[in-house]
């Protein structure tokens, strides 16, 4: 690594000069930001919507949902807006509760020709606010992993021709947002996520909001 620290020919880009010597940033006093503020969120949620369903009597029973989706991530820094996709797999129950697991990747790239590919695996739980019999609002918090792939092209490292660097790294989160049933098995879903990295070696920071919209298949 040392010798292709050396060799680089275009050091200037922010990221590089991390992974050659400069520590990446650490955002661990963010992510217990997000995680305390998400708890508080879901706490207020819950307390909200047994208030407004008091005289009400929801439904026990649970079903299964299978969510794909199209996503557009911001990872800052040098790096452009981000295109990409996801599937969730999920379990609603007690007419409020939903618990899904949900993978997805996106990929963006810098103003020197280097590439990197996002690929998060995370967990949710989400809290639904009905509105109507139609509508509904939700807030969910994520915990997961990052997984990061940098392609640096051939003339950052002549002699070795393209180089492929990954990373893994904890990170969580929050979202929310809406659905609106479609049909008794379809539903729209429309969203933001706000990924909190704990560890950013190849990007300028660890915070990922993305907008994500896709459809609901429930049976």
């Amino acid at each position: 690594m040392q010798e292709f620290c050396n060799n680089l020919l275009h050091p200037q880009s922010e990221y590089v000069r991390r992974r050659c010597g400069i520590e990446g940033e650490t955002a661990f006093p963010n992510m217990q930001k997000f995680l305390l503020w998400s708890l508080i969120s879901a706490v207020l949620a819950t307390t909200s919507v047994r208030a407004q369903s008091a005289s009400s009597t929801p439904s026990t029973s649970a079903h299964f949902y299978v969510q794909p989706s199209a996503i557009v991530a911001f990872p800052g820094g040098e790096f452009d807006a981000a295109a990409g996709g996801a599937v969730a797999l999920g379990v609603s129950f007690s007419r409020f509760h939903s618990i899904e697991v949900e993978g997805m990747y996106f990929q963006s790239s810098d103003g020197y020709g280097a590439k990197m590919k996002f690929s998060p695996v995370v967990a949710t739980y989400k809290f639904t606010v009905p509105v109507n019999a139609k509508l509904s609002l939700y807030l969910g918090a994520s915990v997961g992993v990052m997984q990061e792939r940098l392609e640096l092209p051939y003339y950052y490292y002549p002699y070795y021709g393209t180089t492929h660097l990954k990373d893994n790294a904890f990170m969580g989160g929050v979202t929310g947002g809406i659905k609106y049933e479609l049909s008794r098995r379809i539903s729209l879903d429309a969203g933001a996520k706000a990924l909190q990295v704990a560890r950013t070696d190849f990007t300028s920071k660890g915070n990922i909001p993305l907008l994500q919209a896709g459809l609901s298949f429930r049976f």
